[in-house]
């Protein structure tokens, strides 16, 4: 499950038209209200989108009225409407409505119990979280105008568009949708989730290219079988081609990479077919983006799903996804053959493109790949220091262009960070180091630390095999380093070495 904690892969869709607004009557949501009524899309004009929360709510009301009804057409029954509950808080966590394609009610605060209160706690973070309320599976989003000005700056030092109002929100629908499938078509439903040893969702870096022109390569191809479909035979082949090599020249990559091919293509299909479906100007398929890392392109490969659909093989996809955990990709392609003589100098110009895009993407150049190029630098050469702090004091905002693992530091990863705060912590142009898949560390270069109440002890620690501690204090401030404060935060430090020389302080 992708986090779509305002990172860039979360934008990827933001390149879209804009809605048609207008004014929309609707009705109150009480229990007795459900099941959902169907309602044909178009049959009420949108409401005036603006960007106050009361506006925002009633867009959003009036969206998830047109979008509910085609919930199952893109899936089966196990896509159940009576899941797809949205409740909606303001910036300052004071206000929430519960949203249904019935209409909305407000919530009174008499009526908050102890998941809605924890959520409202949490949902500043995580942008949105799920819980039971009052008997319903919801999931709880926060409309934060602060966090869409902030990432306004961030496109705009990127040069890209900067996202408008109506992006935002059909951002917040395509959340809604996306991420309850997750919960409640695949974790609900229970799919038989194999895994893999090499389970992965982070690209390696330094980069490698030639896996990621396999992937694209195939992309394309099922790219142009959409846009042409008197060429599908053929442009089917090909992708089976590309496939295939990719598959027998990376496999650990390709196993590793399987889950989240059938967690996010089917996710992302699902929640882009809905919306498409009820607003016939947002973008069903986004465009391409041939510089994609390894995470970036399993959401893609949802365009396999929509050829599936299209085709007439949606329950076989389903099926397949659900039970067998075999990509759509390969679903598709199962009874294609690849040809016997294939002559990749036919894809050439494609690859000078791929090759372009990527070397745009991955060099030092690129404000969100610099520093994981500065980190592996001082890290070889022994002068660098890094300090971690405690997931729980995970920044309130932050940009990404995706995880990295460090084939110079084995086992470690590295997510590029532009910038973070929060009470507790602020860091400007740092970097995030994690330790296999699953301990998250915020990491930045520092040259000063102001340490006290050491203690002389030596273990390894559990969450970190392989490394040795040597020394444990609190760590009151840091000092003197321009990209890195801490604010009066007391945090017992493990200190350590890597095999390199370079020390560690791991704030627990």
């Amino acid at each position: 499950m992708k986090n779509y904690n305002w990172t860039l892969a979360a934008f990827r869709q933001l390149v879209l038209p804009i809605a048609f607004c207008g004014t929309m009557m609707l009705a109150s949501c009480s229990e007795k209200d459900d099941p959902v009524q169907p309602v044909t899309p178009g049959e009420a004009a949108m409401p005036e989108l603006k960007e106050d929360f009361e506006s925002m709510a009633e867009w959003l009301t009036a969206g998830v009225k047109r979008c509910h009804p085609y919930i199952r057409k893109f899936w089966n029954e196990d896509a159940d409407p009576a899941d797809f509950n949205l409740l909606l808080t303001n910036e300052s966590c004071d206000k929430v409505y519960f949203i249904n394609a019935n209409g909305k009610r407000e919530i009174p605060q008499t009526e908050w119990d102890d998941a809605l209160v924890k959520g409202l706690s949490e949902v500043g973070n995580a942008d949105y979280c799920f819980f039971m309320f009052q008997g319903k599976n919801c999931c709880l989003q926060i409309i934060s105008p602060g966090k869409w000005k902030m990432m306004a700056e961030v496109y705009k030092m990127l040069g890209k568009r900067e996202p408008t109002l109506q992006d935002n929100a059909y951002l917040l629908l395509h959340t809604f949708y996306h991420e309850s499938f997750h919960k409640y078509v695949q974790s609900l439903r229970g799919w038989n989730n194999l895994g893999s040893p090499h389970y992965s969702r982070e690209q390696v870096y330094p980069v490698v290219y030639e896996p990621r022109i396999y992937r694209k390569l195939a992309l394309l191809a099922l790219l142009k079988a959409w846009e042409d479909p008197s060429q599908k035979d053929a442009q089917y082949a090909r992708a089976k081609y590309w496939t295939q090599k990719y598959e027998s020249q990376y496999p650990i990559e390709a196993a590793g990479i399987r889950q989240t091919d059938v967690d996010e293509s089917t996710a992302e299909y699902f929640c882009l077919s809905v919306i498409h479906a009820a607003f016939s100007d947002y973008q069903l398929l986004y465009d391409l983006d041939l510089a994609a890392d390894l995470d970036s392109e399993s959401y893609e490969m949802s365009l396999a799903m929509h050829l599936l659909f299209r085709d007439g093989r949606l329950a076989e996809a389903i099926k397949g996804v659900q039970d067998d955990v075999i990509t759509p990709i390969n679903i598709l392609l199962k009874n294609v053959a690849a040809p016997a003589n294939y002559d990749e100098k036919q894809d050439a110009a494609d690859v000078e493109k791929i090759r372009a895009a990527m070397d745009k993407m991955y060099t030092k150049d690129n404000p969100f790949i610099a520093p994981v190029a500065e980190l592996l630098e001082r890290h070889l050469s022994g002068q660098a220091i890094y300090v971690a702090i405690n997931p729980q004091f995970r920044n309130n905002y932050f940009s990404s262009q995706g995880s990295y693992k460090l084939t110079d530091l084995p086992g470690f990863n590295c997510s590029v960070r532009y910038e973070s705060a929060n009470e507790n912590v602020e860091i400007n142009g740092c970097t995030l180091l994690s330790y296999n898949d699953y301990h998250f560390y915020p990491i930045a270069t520092v040259e000063h630390l102001s340490l006290k109440d050491w203690q002389d002890i030596s273990e390894e620690s559990s969450e970190l095999p392989g490394i040795v501690f040597t020394r444990q204090g609190t760590l009151s401030a840091i000092t003197d380093e321009p990209t890195f404060t801490l604010k009066n935060l007391p945090a017992t430090v493990m200190y350590g070495k890597d095999k390199y020389g370079n020390e560690y302080y791991i704030c627990k």
